[in-house]
C-alpha cells in the first residue's frame, strides 16, 4: 500500500517526458538498523509552504487547484502505515533531479527498521 501510493503519485504528478526513479539510499549515519526506499520524480514538486501539511487527511495544498484529482488521503494513509511499522518518511522537494525550473521534482524516502535475523 505504501509503495503503491507513492509510485502512483509520482507517475500522476510527473508530466509526459518526465522520469520516476526507485532507489535504495544509504541509511542515516550508515546505520545497519535501517533500510530505505526512495521514490523520486521530475514532476511538479511540492511547494515548501505545503510540505508541513501534506501528510494530513484531505490536505492537497496547491494541487487542489490543479487538473489532477485526488482526495488528499493517500499520503495520510502512507504516513500512518509507516508509523505503524515504526518507520519514518521524509519528503524532499525540490529534489534537484529536473533541469526544468517549472518541474522541481519530489522525493519520498521511506525508512524501515531492518528485521534482525534469528540465529540458526
Amino acid at each position: 500500500e505504501i509503495f503503491s501510493n507513492l509510485l502512483d503519485n509520482a507517475v500522476k504528478y510527473t508530466p509526459t517526458g518526465g522520469a520516476v526513479y526507485l532507489t535504495q539510499p544509504n541509511p542515516p549515519d550508515h546505520s545497519p538498523h535501517w533500510v530505505g526506499v526512495a521514490i523520486a520524480d521530475t514532476g511538479y514538486g511540492i511547494p515548501l509552504e505545503d510540505q508541513a501539511q501534506i501528510f494530513e487527511r484531505h490536505y492537497r495544498g496547491q494541487q487542489a487547484h490543479g487538473p489532477i484529482t485526488g482526495t488528499g488521503l493517500g499520503l495520510a494513509i502512507v504516513k500512518e502505515l509507516v508509523q505503524q511499522m515504526q518507520g519514518k518518511i521524509e519528503v524532499i522537494s525540490p529534489n534537484g533531479l529536473s533541469r526544468n525550473p517549472q518541474l522541481p521534482g519530489t522525493t519520498f524516502i521511506v525508512w524501515l527498521q531492518r528485521a534482525e535475523a534469528e540465529p540458526i
